[in-house]
């Protein structure tokens, strides 16, 4: 994981195109936190969600359904047209989550265990 940050994020919370937000609410309390990448040299104008969470008081609250509509608002001032993500599939929540929100399947991996 940590070669991951430094090689996505070689000049940490500087790094260009890459936006980390700290959620909170009324301004006060850390609810939870977003990581947007977003290519400006990208022809297709994509953004991916690195990463995506909120803090467990905060869930089933209807505040990721928010933070995913002020994201949308926040994508297209960017200039982007595409946001995707992944998201492991034994996460249900997450994926009804996304599911409601307008994020469609484009892929899928399976894999099968053997004994």
């Amino acid at each position: 994981a940590e070669l991951a940050f430094e090689d996505l994020l070689p000049d940490g919370l500087e790094t260009a195109d890459h936006y980390l937000w700290t959620l909170t609410l009324d301004g006060k309390e850390n609810a939870g936190w977003l990581w947007l990448h977003a290519d400006p040299d990208n022809p297709q104008q994509d953004a991916f969600i690195y990463d995506f969470g909120l803090h467990p008081p905060f869930r089933g609250k209807g505040y990721a359904k928010e933070t995913l509509a002020r994201l949308e608002d926040k994508a297209k001032d960017l200039g982007v047209r595409k946001i995707s993500l992944h998201v492991f599939a034994h996460n249900e929540t997450a994926r009804k989550l996304y599911e409601k929100t307008g994020f469609l399947e484009t892929d899928v991996i399976m894999s099968k265990k053997l004994s």
